[in-house]
């Protein structure tokens, strides 16, 4: 779930929908801090 928010977060920096962008990346951040992944936390992270 989370690795799908951060493509559809890049999908929405692409068109330009960068609010839609930031709300998309940090559910994915939560997500990846919830299940205690720090390898996926970093990378998206990145994005």
């Amino acid at each position: 779930m989370a690795r799908t928010l951060n493509t559809l977060a890049e999908a929405q920096r692409y068109l330009d929908n960068l609010v839609l962008a930031l709300d998309y990346s940090t559910q994915g951040l939560e997500i990846h801090k919830n299940i205690d992944d720090p390898v996926g936390f970093a990378k998206a992270s990145l994005g």
